[in-house]
């Protein structure tokens, strides 16, 4: 079943966040949520994961009201890592499934689960959250949402902050959360970032859906999207290089290497 948005609109006081929006997100999908400051990003995300009621339409996720579909959702905001309050790491993961009221050997279950999704070694679990590097903190905050074992996961602007190797080891965690099954629901300012590992990039605009589809087919120049690497990949393929339209300078790199490799090997 969809996560599914009807004629969502929703306001504050005077300004209009969120304008009618229609939208569905399948199960197993991957999707990027973009566009510029006030666009409505961040009040999409909220209302579809039921966080917060929209003032108008109705979100159902499996056929529920999002806000009694909590148990199959997780949110992390931004900056996640500003939600770690346990006196250690371990306390943080164990917050959730604690909360839910599972017994010692389930939440030790959830812990182990949380921790192997962000690559955390056993020694940092028993140790404070302001003993951890900075990306170790952001990872930390999204373990602390996985040990709820959401089925749906949102997240607000997760690179917000990081460095390009921390940006690229968040994405490689989405990339395999999502293949192990979880819709993940992305919004964020660089969606060019994301376009490589996303199915679906929503764009949008004064609280409208302007564009979505894949990445490489909406109206990025709406909004404010530019990627040299796209804009080389396609040179390429009109030069006649058999590669991928992609955001990602490694696959494009890849795929030129095998073109060549390809080439030299029928010229020997």
């Amino acid at each position: 079943m969809p996560v599914k948005a009807e004629g969502v609109s929703h306001f504050y006081y005077d300004v209009t966040a969120l304008d009618a929006v229609e939208l569905e997100i399948g199960p197993g999908e991957l999707v990027a949520v973009c566009g510029r400051n006030g666009s409505g990003k961040s009040t999409l995300l909220k209302c579809l994961a039921g966080l917060q009621k929209p003032s108008m339409g109705t979100v159902t996720i499996d056929g529920q009201p999002a806000a009694k579909a909590r148990s199959k959702v997780g949110l992390a905001i931004q900056f996640p890592e500003r939600a770690l309050f346990g006196k250690t790491i371990y306390d943080d993961l164990a917050f959730a499934p604690k909360n839910a009221g599972l017994k010692d050997e389930d939440v030790s279950r959830r812990v182990a689960y949380a921790k192997e999704a962000i690559g955390m070694p056993d020694s940092l679990l028993t140790q404070p959250h302001a003993s951890l590097s900075y990306g170790q903190k952001r990872l930390a905050g999204i373990a602390s949402v996985l040990s709820a074992r959401p089925a749906y996961l949102f997240l607000d602007e997760p690179t917000a902050g990081l460095d390009y190797p921390w940006k690229r080891r968040i994405a490689e965690l989405l990339r395999s959360l999502n293949r192990s099954g979880v819709t993940i629901v992305i919004a964020s300012h660089d969606p060019s970032f994301f376009a490589d590992i996303c199915s679906r990039l929503i764009i949008l605009d004064g609280g409208q859906v302007v564009s979505d589809g894949a990445p490489v087919k909406v109206d990025l120049a709406r909004a404010g999207i530019r990627s040299d690497t796209l804009a080389l990949a396609r040179k390429l393929k009109e030069c006649g290089f058999d590669v991928p339209e992609t955001f990602s300078p490694e696959d494009l790199a890849d795929r030129v290497a095998e073109v060549i490799r390809r080439e030299s090997a029928g010229h020997n």
